[in-house]
């Protein structure tokens, strides 16, 4: 069973038979839910209409994004002491082939999230 994804929010939640009925950071009366409402996908959908941009704001901070959802986008920060990767985005793969091998991503680098609204 694949995993749902919100398509507002970009949040994705445990397998299950079908979506879940609400997404509950949608429901947070700060978050903007599109005219449309809330909506489903999945990795392997989304991944086949997104792709991961790589924007190197400066040596050693880099930005993840593909424009999905509210357009959130990661930063991974690469540091001598390791490398953090600060929030997170529903596309992000380190093995995915178009991750310039300049920037060496790790494959499991250190995840800080946002705290979710309300909690």
């Amino acid at each position: 069973m694949p995993l749902s994804i919100c398509t507002a929010c970009g949040t994705q939640f445990p397998e299950s038979a079908q979506p879940p009925a609400q997404c509950p950071i949608c429901e947070e009366e700060r978050q903007y839910v599109p005219p449309r409402g809330q909506t489903w996908t999945t990795l392997p959908a989304l991944q086949q209409s997104h792709m991961n941009a790589f924007h190197e704001y400066d040596k050693g901070i880099i930005g993840i994004g593909a424009g999905f959802a509210i357009g959130q986008r990661a930063l991974l920060l690469q540091t001598e002491g390791g490398n953090l990767l600060w929030d997170c985005v529903a596309t992000f793969d380190p093995a995915h082939p178009d991750s310039p091998e300049k920037f060496d991503i790790p494959p499991d680098p250190v995840v800080m999230t946002e705290k979710p609204y309300g909690n």
